[in-house]
C-alpha cells in the first residue's frame, strides 16, 4: 500500500471541471487497488460539499509575504497543507495539476516543507501558456501564472501526460527530460449504457465551459454558414459561463451576440448539467463536437464516444494515435473553415454519423501505469537549482509586469537628488498617510540603501588613499567579473572591511562588453586593488590569472557580485593555521537578494564530496596547493571548475576544513552560472567522472568509501573477534579504551557497539543496515532477546533533530546495548532552523549507503 497526495483546484463532485472528474476517479482506483489517498483542495472549507470517504482537505488562502497575488497564495496554502498531512504520516509519491500555477510554492520550498526525499509529480492537463497561445490573447496577471506552470514541469520528478503524443510537447516547450514524463490516459466514466446513441437527432452537442481556449466562438461562426443550407440543424452548448479576454464581457453574451436574429432559436446555452441528463443529450445527437483550440485530453468526448455517439475533433496532439474515423471521430484542420465542412458533411450525408458511430472505441492506456513505480527523485542539489532558477524567472515577469510609472520615476530622481538632510527633513514633515505614499512611490528604502553604500565606498577610497598600497599581503582576493561592474564596489568593499588588514585585492576583467563595466574599473583608482584584464576566457582562467599574479601565501575566490563578512578572513586563516594538513577553509553561505536565507553545508567528508559538491565555491585556499594541481580546469567554463578542484585537491592529499558558519554573503539574482549548475547535477556528475576516470573508478572509490563513509562502523571497547564475513567487505572495525572516543574515529554511516563476550552474526548487522538504508526515517533498529544488537544511524547518534525511531527484528545476535539515537549530542552535527532570524537551508548529511550503479567498474 502507498500512501499518495493530490493537489487540485477541482475535485468531483465538490466542483465542477473535468480536472476535478479525473482526479476523483483516479483517487478511486488507487482506493480499489489499496492504496492510501488523500486530496487536498484549494477552496474554502465547505463539509456540505465534502465526499463522503473524508479524503478531501480543504486549504483555505492566506496572502503570501511580498507577493500579493491570489494564484501564489493558493499555491503556497496547497504546499503547507500537504506539508502538514505529510509530517502526520509520510507520502510516497505527491501529485499536483498544471494550471492555476498550483504546485510552484511545494517545488520551490519542497525541503523546507520536508518533501526533499519525496517523489513530486505534476499531471499536464492544460497548462496556461498554452491557453494563451490558443486564445492569441492574455493580461499581465496570466503571463505570471504560466511562468510559474513552466517552472513547476522543470522542477518535477515525473509529469505525467494523457497520451504518446503529448510528449514532444512537454520536452520541446518545458524542456522536461524524457526519462521523467509518464504516460497515463485519464479515467473515463461510462456515463451512460454502451452503444445507447440513437443517431436519429440533428442537434450537434458542445461539452464544456464556454471559452476562446475551447473554441466556442468559432463553433458559432462555422456552424451558422450550414445552418443557412440545412433547416433542422441546432447546436446546444452544455457549460458555465466563461469570460472572453477579446471581448472583455462573458462568453455568453458575446455568443449571442454573434448569433444572426433568425437562427437564435437554434442555439441553446444550457448551464452545467448533471451527468444523467447529460447522457440524454448525448443519445439525442447527430454528434458531439469539441471545436477546441487546444486541449489536453477532453473527457466530453471519451465520455461521449463511449456512448456510442460520434465525435468532431481537431487536428490536435491530444487526439493524435487515439481518435480518427476508425475510432469514430471526424478530425478537422483545426480553422474554422475546416470545422463549418466537417459540420457540413455530417449534416448531409445521412450515413456518416451512423458509420462513425458504429466504429471501435478508442484504445486508451492503464490510468494506474504512472503509479506502479515511484519516481527517480531528484538529487538535492538540482532540487535547489531549479528552485532557484524558477524563482528568479518568476520574479523577473512579476517585476516586469509591475514596472513604476512615469511618475514613479520622476519622484525617485527627485528623492536621490535631494541631501540626505533635506530627505530626512521631508519625512519628518509630512502626515503619516502622505509619507507612506510617498515611500511606496519613490522606492525610498532602496534609495537609503543606495546612499549608504556611496557613502561607505566613499570611506574606503579616502582610508586606501592615506594608507597606501600593501608590498606583501598575507592573503588576496581574486575578483573575476565579467559585466557585474554595478556589483564590484560592494564586494570591494566587504574586502576590505575585513578585520584581518593584511590583504590586497585583484581584479580579473574577464573581456566584458557593457559600458558600465568597462567604465566603473577603469574608474578604480585603488593603491590595494590591481585590475587585470584579459579576452573572454571563462570564470576559471579568470581565477587563474589573478592567483597566477600573486605571491600571496592564501588566495580568497570571491565573485564579484558576492560580499564576506568582516570576519571572513581572519576567521578562515585561523582554520588553516589549526590544521595544517588542510589545503583550504570554506564556510557557509547566507543566501541573499533574489531570496534570504542560510545554507549550511555538511561536515567534509572525502567520500561524499566524490558524489556531491559540499563546500561553497568562495573558499581560503593555500596557494602552493593550488599550484600542486595545475589549478583550475580552464575547460570547464559552464561550472563545475570547483567541484573538479576539490576532488583533485583530495586525490593529492588536501582536504578542506570547515567553520559552521555563515561568512560568505552569496547573491542570489537571476539565472546565474551557477544555478544552471545546480539544476543539473545529474549532468556534471557524469561529466565529472569522465574527466576523472581514475578517480571514479569503482576499485578506487570503494577505497575511499572503506576508509571515509563505509557502510557500517563496528566499535569494541576491547579488541574482537571479527562478525561471520557475510557482513562484506565495507566496514570499518574501531577498538578504542571509551565510547566516545570510538565515535570519534569512527567515519561510518551507521554504528553498532560489539562486545567480545557476546555472540556475534555479521548477516545480521548487514540486513539491519539494509532496513535503515531503506527506511530513513529510522534512528536505528534493535534485535530481539534481553542482550540485543542495535546497529544506530550516525547522524541519529550526535543530532536530536535527526531520525530517531527504532526498529524491532528477529534477527541473531547479542551485545549490551549502550548506543541510541541522541545519546551523543555534538555541535559538529547539530544545524539551527534559522541563525540571525534566517531560515537555515541544510544540506543532507548522508549519501547512499552503497556504491551508486552510475559508477563504472
Amino acid at each position: 500500500m502507498r500512501r499518495i497526495g493530490f493537489a487540485a483546484t477541482e475535485v468531483s463532485p465538490i466542483t465542477r471541471g473535468g480536472a476535478g472528474v479525473l482526479i476523483s476517479e483516479v483517487a478511486r482506483l488507487l482506493r480499489e487497488r489499496g492504496d492510501d489517498v488523500r486530496i487536498v483542495l484549494a477552496a474554502a472549507p465547505d463539509r456540505d460539499r465534502a465526499d463522503d470517504g473524508g479524503s478531501v482537505v480543504f486549504a483555505t488562502p492566506a496572502e503570501a509575504p511580498g507577493w500579493e497575488f491570489p494564484f501564489m497564495d493558493q499555491s503556497m496554502a496547497v504546499a503547507e497543507e500537504l506539508s502538514r498531512l505529510h509530517r502526520q504520516r509520510p507520502f510516497d509519491v505527491v501529485e499536483v495539476q498544471d494550471f492555476d500555477g498550483l504546485g510552484f510554492w511545494l517545488l520551490t520550498h519542497r525541503r523546507d516543507l520536508g518533501f526533499g526525499d519525496t517523489a513530486l509529480a505534476v499531471r499536464f492537463h492544460g497548462p496556461v501558456d498554452c491557453q494563451i497561445e490558443a486564445m492569441g490573447a492574455t493580461t499581465p496577471e496570466l503571463d505570471i501564472v504560466a511562468a510559474m506552470e513552466r517552472e513547476t514541469f522543470k522542477m518535477a520528478d515525473r509529469v505525467i501526460v494523457p497520451t504518446e503524443a503529448i510528449i514532444p510537447l512537454v520536452t520541446q516547450r518545458y524542456g522536461v527530460a524524457p526519462e521523467r514524463i509518464a504516460v497515463g490516459a485519464p479515467p473515463v466514466r461510462v456515463l451512460g449504457p454502451t452503444r445507447s446513441w440513437a443517431g436519429t437527432g440533428c442537434d450537434l452537442l458542445v461539452i464544456g465551459r464556454l471559452s476562446e481556449v475551447k473554441g466556442s466562438h468559432d463553433m458559432v461562426r462555422a456552424v451558422i454558414p450550414v445552418m443557412r443550407t440545412v433547416p433542422e440543424l441546432s447546436v446546444t452548448f452544455v457549460g458555465a459561463d466563461g469570460w472572453s479576454i477579446t471581448a472583455n464581457e462573458s462568453m455568453r453574451s458575446w455568443l449571442e451576440n454573434m448569433v444572426p436574429s433568425d437562427l437564435e432559436d437554434r442555439f441553446r446555452f444550457l448551464d452545467h448539467l448533471p451527468p444523467e441528463q447529460v447522457v440524454q443529450l448525448v443519445a439525442d445527437s447527430l454528434a458531439v463536437v469539441a471545436p477546441s483550440r487546444f486541449e489536453s485530453f477532453n473527457l466530453g468526448v471519451h465520455e461521449a464516444r463511449a456512448i456510442g455517439a460520434p465525435v468532431v475533433v481537431p487536428d490536435l496532439p491530444a487526439f493524435e494515435g487515439v481518435l480518427d474515423e476508425s475510432t469514430g471521430a471526424l478530425v478537422f484542420d483545426g480553422s474554422v473553415e475546416g470545422l463549418s465542412d466537417a459540420i457540413e458533411r455530417l449534416a448531409t450525408d445521412p450515413d456518416l454519423a451512423a458509420r462513425l458511430g458504429a466504429t471501435a472505441l478508442p484504445l486508451r492506456t492503464d490510468p494506474l501505469t504512472p503509479y506502479t513505480s515511484m519516481p527517480d527523485v531528484r538529487h538535492e542539489r538540482e532540487q535547489g537549482g531549479v528552485a532557484t532558477a524558477a524563482l528568479a524567472r518568476v520574479e523577473e515577469i512579476r517585476f516586469a509586469s509591475s514596472q513604476p510609472s512615469r511618475v514613479d520615476r520622476l519622484t525617485r530622481a527627485v528623492i536621490r537628488a535631494m541631501p540626505r538632510p533635506a530627505v530626512r527633513a521631508l519625512k519628518s514633515l509630512m502626515p503619516r498617510p502622505m509619507r507612506t505614499v510617498l515611500k511606496d512611490r519613490s522606492g525610498w528604502d532602496r534609495i537609503r540603501q543606495e546612499k549608504n553604500w556611496e557613502d561607505r565606498w566613499n570611506d574606503l577610497v579616502r582610508h586606501q588613499s592615506k594608507s597606501g598600497p600593501l608590498p606583501d599581503p598575507r592573503t588576496s582576493v581574486i575578483i573575476p567579473c565579467f559585466n557585474q561592474g554595478p556589483f564590484i564596489r560592494q564586494a570591494l568593499i566587504s574586502v576590505f572591511s575585513q578585520t584581518d588588514g593584511d590583504l590586497d585585492a585583484i581584479i580579473v576583467d574577464d573581456g566584458s562588453t557593457e559600458q558600465a563595466t568597462i567604465d566603473i574599473l577603469s574608474s578604480l583608482d585603488l593603491p590595494r586593488v590591481r585590475v587585470m584584464r584579459q579576452p573572454n576566457r571563462g570564470l576559471p582562467a579568470a581565477r587563474n590569472t589573478g592567483i597566477a599574479a600573486t605571491d600571496a601565501e592564501f588566495v580568497v575566490t570571491l565573485d564579484a557580485d558576492d560580499m564576506l563578512t568582516p570576519s571572513y578572513v581572519h576567521t578562515l586563516v585561523g582554520a588553516l593555521e589549526t590544521h595544517p594538513e588542510a589545503g583550504y577553509a570554506h564556510c557557509w553561505a547566507e543566501l541573499f537578494g533574489d531570496f534570504e536565507a542560510i545554507w549550511a553545508t555538511r561536515r567534509p567528508n572525502p567520500y561524499q564530496l566524490m558524489l556531491t559538491n559540499s563546500v561553497v565555491g568562495c573558499v581560503l585556499m593555500r596557494r602552493h596547493v593550488w599550484a600542486a594541481v595545475g589549478g583550475y580546469d580552464e575547460s570547464l567554463r559552464s561550472g563545475n571548475e570547483d567541484w573538479d578542484l576539490w576532488i583533485r585537491l583530495g586525490a593529492a592529499g588536501w582536504h578542506g576544513t570547515r567553520i559552521p558558519e555563515p561568512l560568505f554573503r552569496y547573491r542570489k539574482h537571476g539565472v546565474s552560472m551557477s544555478v544552471d549548475t545546480e539544476s543539473d547535477h545529474a549532468t556534471a556528475l557524469s561529466a565529472l567522472t569522465g574527466r576523472l576516470p581514475d578517480l571514479y573508478a569503482r576499485s578506487h572509490l570503494a577505497e575511499v568509501k572503506k576508509k571515509w563513509y563505509p557502510l557500517v562502523s563496528i566499535l569494541s571497547t576491547e579488541p574482537i573477534e571479527a562478525p561471520s564475513s557475510d557482513i562484506g567487505s565495507d566496514v570499518q572495525f574501531v577498538v578504542a579504551s571509551t565510547v566516545d572516543e570510538g565515535l570519534g574515529s569512527a567515519t561510518g554511516k551507521y554504528v553498532v557497539l560489539l562486545d567480545r563476550r557476546h555472540r556475534v552474526d555479521g548477516g545480521s548487522i548487514r540486513e539491519m543496515c539494509r532496513i535503515l538504508e531503506s527506511e530513513p526515517g529510522l534512528g536505528s533498529v534493535t534485535t530481539l532477546g534481553p542482550t540485543p544488537i542495535r546497529v544506530v544511524r550516525t547522524w541519529s547518534i550526535f543530532d536530536p533533530a535527526a531520525p530517531n525511531a527504532d526498529r524491532i527484528v528477529a534477527l541473531d545476535g547479542t551485545s549490551e546495548q549502550r548506543l541510541s539515537p541522541n545519546s551523543h549530542p555534538s555541535p559538529e552535527w547539530m544545524v539551527p532552523r534559522t541563525i540571525d532570524g534566517l531560515p537555515v537551508q541544510r544540506q543532507h548529511p548522508e549519501e547512499p549507503g552503497a556504491i551508486p550503479d552510475w559508477v563504472p567498474a
